[in-house]
């Protein structure tokens, strides 16, 4: 057997790595774990011989956490018999040209979708691009066919964002179901509000356009539509709508900030200060992530940014992280939250493993049912008719399910919706247990789980008599800090760990031309000549005629009354 088929084998091999077993002559099933993840994936490539080179594609998620389900999960054994079987279709007999023709907007959203529920660092993101695809994207155009996409129509969808309000939450649309929108703020009686919200509702366009351009885009690398007249590319976002504030502290800010935190709190505040890492990126450190002798911590990354990065200290930051490991074991937690009271919001937690997860009422209820189809797909009406029979209970059902979809995910808990209803799918060996509570709940066992640090964090500000701050702007003012001192873009996006520097001149290219206006009226050599060039004549340099003739012209007219 080959060293893919099974999963302790794949476990041992290095992440970030390409492995392949040989499935014949040309034949290859190829496999690899991103690093910082567990889920590999499965890709076959074979040899074209009329091309001369080789051919791949990508079959499936591995096995690695999730149980097979046959289609996006595979083991080793359903991986391989789906490479043979793509191998044995002929590349004319899987894409015919009027299959290409007649692709959908809805087809290449769903492509993209499962493409990055493969390739994507965090998958649970990939239902983020879903919703709000479903949202916005298919209602409109994914009945469109790709090859009948116009500037105009894009444009006119577009725009058409800022007519109304967002979209309201609920069930899924049936046929004919016409869309419902807020209405947005009324313009003579509240114009800041309108501005306000034709603001976000643009913003809201743009990041629905770039998951419609990315889908394309996909289609199109992948051979799923042809590469011709791309009306997308001419479709801009619009301008202006991402002039959100950007709060950044001074000294004095930060050092009130500081001594305003509680003991955990302050360390957590501190170390954001002195590295500009992400909250999720420090509180899933460990002691063994501080490197003392090389001045640096390390951190896994996020999103796009998912490659591991090692942060360089400051002196100052250095004494501090060497202060806050001193005396511990390398597997501990670098920061800690003990005895923490979370708010429940009604009467039920969600445990999985140490996580405990606020839940109410309606989301106890739904997620009980859904526990008892665990990996099975129930329909919201079935929902419904269990919960609350011979109800109108509206969009209920839908509401609920995208509350729990937002607070279950950081625990990889999945909920796949379709048309005809959702899915709970749990991470392997997980357990679920949802407890009837009181008030409160107790939890966190030694984690800073998601929105931990909100509310100590909002007392701290509160208490050190400084504007309203949010722990991202604490990553802000680090950034912030290294431009003002003229550090290298380069640099700061390497700590900030941006691919390249592009957000870092979005965001702080204003900071970086005040740096350089600094520099030169500082650094600057003086010359001395002001007082020169602003003199007429030189008694050092005798003037020439023509020279004296002006001089003594001049002096004429002066002596005139």
């Amino acid at each position: 057997m080959g060293k893919l088929d099974s999963r302790t084998k794949r476990k041992a091999l290095e992440p970030g790595k390409y492995h392949q077993d040989a499935l014949g002559e040309g034949l290859y099933l190829r496999y690899r774990r991103p690093e910082g993840m567990e889920t590999g994936t499965w890709t076959a490539r074979r040899m074209d011989e009329s091309k001369g080179k080789l051919i791949q594609a990508r079959i499936g998620d591995a096995d690695d956490i999730l149980t097979s389900d046959g289609n996006r999960v595979l083991t080793y054994v359903e991986a391989r018999k789906a490479t043979e079987a793509w191998a044995a279709t002929p590349p004319e007999e899987a894409k015919s040209e009027d299959t290409v023709a007649g692709v959908t907007v809805k087809d290449v959203i769903n492509a993209y979708v499962e493409d990055a529920r493969s390739t994507r660092k965090d998958p649970r993101t990939a239902e983020d691009s879903l919703q709000a695809a479903e949202a916005n994207i298919i209602p409109a155009l994914g009945h469109i066919k790709v090859a009948d996409l116009t500037v105009e129509g894009l444009k006119g969808w577009l725009t058409s964002f800022i007519s109304h309000g967002g979209l309201k939450t609920g069930r899924k649309r049936k046929v004919g179901e016409p869309v419902e929108y807020r209405v947005l703020p009324d313009p003579v009686k509240d114009q800041e509000a309108y501005f306000a919200a034709v603001k976000r509702r643009k913003s809201s366009a743009n990041r629905t356009l770039a998951i419609l351009k990315g889908a394309l885009n996909l289609a199109v690398e992948n051979k799923l539509i042809p590469k011709g007249e791309l009306p997308w590319a001419d479709v801009p976002p619009f301008k202006g709508a991402a002039g959100q504030r950007m709060r950044f502290l001074d000294v004095h800010e930060v050092q009130a900030l500081v001594k305003a935190c509680d003991p955990e709190l302050r360390l957590l505040v501190s170390a954001a200060l002195f590295t500009g890492a992400r909250y999720g990126e420090l509180t899933k450190a460990k002691v063994k992530d501080f490197d003392p002798s090389n001045g640096s911590l390390r951190v896994d990354g996020k999103g796009k940014d998912s490659r591991v990065r090692h942060i360089f200290l400051s002196d100052e930051g250095l004494e501090f992280f060497k202060f806050l490991v001193a005396g511990r074991g390398k597997g501990e937690p670098l920061f800690t939250h003990h005895d923490v009271e979370r708010q429940t919001g009604a009467s039920a937690v969600a445990a999985i493993g140490e996580a405990q997860i606020p839940l109410s009422s309606a989301e106890a209820a739904v997620l009980e049912v859904l526990q008892g189809m665990a990996g099975n797909r129930i329909t919201y009406r079935q929902i419904e008719d269990t919960l609350w029979p011979g109800e109108k209970v509206g969009r209920r059902a839908i509401n609920t399910l995208d509350q729990l979809r937002r607070k279950l995910q950081d625990e990889g808990v999945t909920l796949r919706r379709g048309d005809e209803g959702v899915c709970l799918v749990l991470p392997e060996g997980a357990h679920l247990v949802i407890r009837i509570m009181a008030a409160k709940a107790q939890g966190g066992k030694g984690r800073w789980q998601k929105h931990d640090v909100r509310a100590p964090l909002a007392k701290a500000v509160e208490r050190a008599k400084i504007e309203p701050v949010v722990f991202h702007e604490l990553r802000h003012t680090y950034a912030s800090d290294l431009i003002k001192r003229g550090v290298q873009l380069m640099i700061v996006a390497d700590q900030l760990g941006h691919v390249d520097t592009r957000m870092v001149e979005k965001h702080y290219g204003h900071l970086a031309q005040a740096t350089k206006r600094d520099a030169i009226r500082i650094g600057a050599t003086v010359l001395g000549i002001i007082g020169q060039a602003h003199r007429e004549d030189d008694e050092s340099d005798e003037p020439g005629p023509k020279a004296a003739r002006m001089i003594q012209a001049r002096k004429g007219r002066g002596t005139k009354t």
